[in-house]
């Protein structure tokens, strides 16, 4: 394999002729309406998820010999999409993130933990809730038991059956439960108003969160995919 990297040139971008198409409103979920008729003004959807891509994006690819020539021969185009591009970003930071603290969990110096809080169009729809405003809350919680967030992480996710979550990754001062479990405080349920999951993260940062918060999928209009702290420390 070659040692020099490849030339690419942007041959197109335009509008997805699919994308219309892939626009799916998310409302509450029946069950909710089904037990309790003061929320019947809320069931139109307000949260709309983007299945297709937006914009789709063509590349040619023309890599180099050995010599540090181009080699027309071998020229291929790939094609990819405002999707993969914010996926792309994403997984960026996420290793940014991870690059950063898995030293440190090494030597036992933080702790990670991983939150999912789940149904995000419910709670965003039914409380007036915002990630932003989660995010508030948790670091408070944080502080209360004296481990105050050193870095965080999250990713907005939806699954192919429409079910919106969340993934938030916090970085803290090492947190030695000793079988009692994880402290009540870092359990979000009474705050966000759905089930909620908490974990510590095991071993290799990268490797495991990868598995969760490095999906190409597809987004909410209007809401960021993802976001981190400023600076890690």
């Amino acid at each position: 394999m070659s040692k020099y990297k490849a030339d690419y040139t942007h041959l197109y971008t335009g509008l997805n002729n699919e994308y219309e198409q892939g626009l799916v409103d998310l409302g509450l979920r029946r069950s909710l309406l089904n037990n309790n008729s003061e929320i019947d003004s809320l069931s139109k959807p307000v949260f709309t998820a983007e299945l297709q891509p937006k914009y789709v994006t063509s590349m040619r690819e023309i890599p180099y010999n050995d010599w540090g020539e181009l080699d027309h021969k071998k020229a291929k185009i790939y094609l990819t999409d405002s999707h993969k591009q914010a996926g792309g970003r994403t997984i960026k930071k996420l290793f940014d993130f991870c690059n950063y603290y898995q030293p440190l969990y090494k030597t036992k110096e933080v702790s990670c933990i991983l939150h999912t809080l789940t149904t995000a169009n419910d709670v965003f729809q039914m409380k007036g809730m915002t990630m932003s405003k989660m995010m508030d809350t948790i670091k408070y919680r944080y502080e209360t038991i004296n481990r105050p967030i050193r870095g965080y992480f999250w990713v907005s996710e939806v699954s192919k059956d429409l079910h919106w979550h969340y993934h938030l990754v916090t970085a803290i001062d090492r947190l030695n439960i000793r079988g009692k479990g994880i402290p009540s405080a870092l359990k979000f349920e009474d705050v966000w108003g759905a089930r909620t999951g908490t974990e510590f993260v095991k071993r290799s940062i990268r490797t495991y969160l990868s598995n969760y918060m490095a999906k190409d999928n597809c987004k909410i209009i209007g809401q960021r995919k993802y976001s981190s702290s400023q600076q890690f420390k």
